[in-house]
């Protein structure tokens, strides 16, 4: 099971679009590092 991933700002689990993400503060874009 994946983690979910939760929003810097308000802490919350966001849901995650192609190149966005959604959450309870609002939509924001993402640019997603591949760091593993």
């Amino acid at each position: 099971m994946p983690k979910p991933i939760l929003c810097e700002r308000c802490q919350q689990p966001v849901r995650r679009l192609k190149h966005s993400i959604l959450c309870q503060c609002g939509p924001k874009i993402l640019t997603i590092h591949k760091s593993m």
